[in-house]
């Protein structure tokens, strides 16, 4: 019987240019600096679909997200992560557009976030274990779709600091 190799995460510096890889366990217990994907996926009506995390997630189960995110592994840029990400959790294939990183400070681990953007205009086959559900919402009712709801901390960062509205024109070019 085959054993399943450990995921292995791209470390990076403080210049966010990879330094090594180590697997999640390893990048969560000594708080290492990393990267995470993220990308927009919109219709050509301007919704965007967000995904509610699945309860069997480790990290903040059953709140709501971006499209699709995920660590970038050893090897992989944002753009190969996001688009890995896009077809693992929801079942698509998109070709995504890298716009920008930031820095993002959790309570207990630093991370580069790289955003991307993409246009979608079939249907969403979620996988189950990492989505329980999605929906798709106007970008202008985003604020409205969220109020109340559990939000991943990193989607309320991007909402903070990001203009839908240029991401959703951009990703129509």
């Amino acid at each position: 019987m085959e054993t399943k190799q450990p995921e292995l995460i791209s470390i990076v510096n403080e210049n966010d240019v990879v330094i090594g890889s180590a697997t999640k366990s390893r990048v969560y217990s000594e708080g290492l600096l990393h990267r995470v994907a993220h990308i927009l996926i919109f219709n050509q009506s301007g919704k965007i679909i967000l995904q509610k995390r699945s309860a069997k997630k480790d990290f903040c189960p059953l709140h709501w997200s971006s499209s699709s995110h995920g660590h970038v592994r050893f090897g992989e840029d944002y753009v190969d992560a996001a688009m890995r990400e896009a077809n693992e959790e929801l079942g698509i294939d998109v070709i995504p557009r890298y716009i920008r990183k930031f820095r993002y400070q959790s309570i207990d681990i630093g991370k580069f976030i790289g955003v991307c953007v993409a246009s979608y205009f079939g249907n969403v086959k979620p996988d189950h274990n990492d989505v329980l559900t999605h929906e798709l919402v106007h970008y202008d009712n985003i604020d409205k779709f969220l109020h109340g709801r559990l939000v991943h901390g990193e989607l309320r960062f991007l909402m903070e600091n990001i203009k839908l509205r240029d991401l959703y024109l951009i990703s129509m070019r």
